[in-house]
């Protein structure tokens, strides 16, 4: 008789919670069952690629052959990533230089999951602007990233330096 009681407060116990899940997921919006099943736009991690562009110039002799660099501002940089084998489809995410030279891009989050990422992202300069003396190295390719730190969920590549040289030398350096 005991063990009867049981397998029906069992029964009544087990009707109850499906009915109370059936009615969460009947009044549950798309967006919020998309979230229960871990799915969604939350953001689960992050992945920041960073790096700074260089103007260098080589002063005139007179200087003992130093060299000189400052930040190139404006500059339009492109992280270039491929997802797959076939090298047609790649993905590029853009960022721009701020007045130090320095950039941080945000890799969206169908980036995240691109395997050995430092060997399938690479940096690019894209454009650099028209103000500036300064135009790309000959055989100025790509960066690779490097993995700086992870910490909270935070991935942080860098690309180190992106060197640009000065085109009009002689006009500059008489400023120096």
């Amino acid at each position: 008789m005991t063990i009867l009681f049981i397998f029906f407060i069992f029964l009544v116990i087990s009707d109850g919670a499906a009915s109370t899940e059936g009615s969460l997921l009947k009044f549950s919006s798309r967006d919020e069952l998309v979230e229960m099943a871990g799915y969604g736009e939350k953001k689960v991690s992050t992945i920041l690629v960073v790096g700074s562009v260089l103007c260098v110039a080589r002063l005139p002799r007179e200087a003992h052959h130093q060299l000189h660099a400052w930040p190139v501002s404006g500059a339009l940089i492109g992280v270039k990533c491929q997802k797959s084998k076939s090298r047609i489809r790649s993905n590029w995410t853009q960022g721009s230089t701020d007045e130090f030279g320095d950039f941080t891009i945000d890799l969206p989050s169908h980036l995240h999951a691109v395997p050995d990422l430092p060997k399938k992202c690479s940096v690019r300069l894209l454009r650099v602007p028209r103000s500036s003396p300064c135009r790309p190295a000959h055989g100025h390719r790509h960066k690779r990233l490097k993995l700086a730190s992870v910490r909270d969920g935070v991935r942080t590549y860098k690309a180190g330096n992106i060197r640009l040289v000065l085109m009009q030398s002689s006009r500059l350096a008489k400023q120096y």
